[in-house]
């Protein structure tokens, strides 16, 4: 979808600069329709955000840089 590639180059940024600090994963829930299913995507793109193990935030549709900092910062520190 139009908003899912807007956001992987945004997505990819963040995962060269912070990749130390966090793992970042992308997933096409088109060609996996089960872990969509376990993870409740209903909407792209879907940024789940987890700690050890727990889904600690959730963000459906687009985001800017600065808010996907944000919300790393929210969830993470």
């Amino acid at each position: 979808c139009g908003p899912c590639k807007a956001l992987t180059p945004i997505f990819q940024s963040l995962s060269d600069e912070m990749g130390g600090q966090f793992a970042f994963a992308k997933l096409n829930g088109d060609s996996e329709p089960q872990l969509r299913q376990n993870l409740n995507i209903t909407g792209y793109p879907t940024l789940i955000f987890m700690k050890d193990g727990k889904e600690v935030g959730r963000h459906i549709g687009g985001a800017s840089r600065d808010q996907l900092v944000n919300m790393t910062n929210q969830y993470f520190k």
